[in-house]
């Protein structure tokens, strides 16, 4: 389960226009091929979306608004 967390925040920090460098701390997690049969795409891209659907967009939509309201 630590493998899939660490990929959830390297989506969502990569979301965010950061640059993450956790590339090979991930890779980490990857001995052999049993690691990979155990790992959960399924539940990574879930709750990467859910963070995305309850924190990201609102942000963004906020954001938005600010920029907007700053041109008028």
């Amino acid at each position: 389960m630590a493998q899939e967390t660490e990929m959830v925040s390297y989506l969502i920090i990569t979301k965010l226009g950061f640059i993450p460098n956790s590339e090979k701390y991930i890779a980490g997690y990857i001995k052999n091929i049993d690691d990979l049969l155990t790992f959960s795409y399924e539940t990574v891209i879930k709750v990467a979306d859910k963070i995305d659907r309850m924190f990201l967009k609102p942000l963004s939509n906020v954001t938005a608004a600010k920029q907007i309201s700053l041109f008028e």
